[in-house]
């Protein structure tokens, strides 16, 4: 694992909840109101969730959101780690993965998704934006298929 992902939230959480053998929920987030009763629920079940957002958050407000979103992550009493989901654009990711909120990372983990790429251009981009998100302490996953249905919420 690279150095700068050893302390990462979501790295911690997911790894925990594989020994401990339970599994942790995600919540698609669309307003403050989802993610206060989210991070609510999670406190009140002592359970450790996901906060996802869209891509579309990185815009919305002028990121607002997406701080609102990483401060209640942050400041809750249970592991809860803020995911973008589905980020299909390069410059979004890199973008999301730049955002600091509070002089932490505002994402935990970014999905990359470049599954509507033919599979080795999909892999070439794959590979260089997890190592961006890498460099900067972010857990990535990704989708090197596709199941065709609706994304971006």
């Amino acid at each position: 694992m690279p150095e700068k992902l050893k302390n990462n939230r979501a790295i911690a959480m997911l790894d925990a909840a594989a020994e401990g053998g339970y599994g942790v929920l995600g919540i698609v987030s669309y307003n403050l109101e989802t993610i206060v009763a989210a991070v609510r629920a999670a406190e009140k079940k002592r359970s450790p969730i996901q906060i996802l957002l869209f891509p579309w958050a990185i815009h919305y407000a002028n990121g607002l959101l997406v701080n609102l979103a990483a401060d209640a992550c942050r400041s809750a009493s249970v592991p809860i780690t803020l995911h973008m989901d589905h980020a299909q654009e390069e410059d979004i990711i890199v973008k999301a993965s730049d955002m600091q909120t509070q002089g932490h990372n505002s994402f935990d983990s970014i999905m990359v998704d470049m599954s509507h790429y033919e599979k080795e251009e999909n892999l070439a981009k794959t590979k260089k934006l997890v190592a961006h998100c890498h460099e900067r302490g972010i857990a990535t996953e990704a989708e090197p298929g596709r199941i065709e249905g609706g994304e971006d919420g």
